[in-house]
């Protein structure tokens, strides 16, 4: 039901947590990988996302993270709860980055997140 290290490469596409819209099933881990060509990066929009609050910024319930990335918009590590910022926007420090959704052993009614993503063509800045 859940993936693990799903590959995404395609220029652009979009996932979500389990049966999402409706409500995600409890006890899972799921994770995809994002992988973009060299000199691109990951652009990761979740647009929204409704996951059990617990343990405060620690998110010692339900949580979904965003690894290897940076945002504007959220603090690095993981986000539960409902988000204070619409859309949540992540970029990839390199040309990937991996999500992972975590859900615990209790069974609450929270419908989980869609996110999109595209690759975006990356040059540094020359010296």
């Amino acid at each position: 039901m859940c993936p693990t290290d799903m590959i995404l490469d395609e220029t652009s596409g979009s996932f979500s947590s389990p049966y999402n819209p409706r409500n995600y099933p409890f006890n899972q881990t799921c994770s995809w990988k994002i992988i973009g060509k060299q000199g691109y990066r990951v652009e990761l929009t979740i647009p929204d996302y409704n996951l059990q609050p617990c343990g405060g910024a620690a998110c010692s319930c339900d949580y979904m993270e965003v690894q290897n990335s940076f945002s504007d918009e959220a603090l690095p590590g993981k986000l539960c709860g409902t988000p204070r910022f619409i859309p949540v926007k992540f970029y990839s420090l390199h040309e990937s980055l991996r999500v992972v959704f975590v859900s615990d052993d209790a069974n609450m009614d929270y419908d989980g997140f869609g996110a999109t993503y595209k690759l975006l063509n990356y040059s540094p800045p020359s010296k």
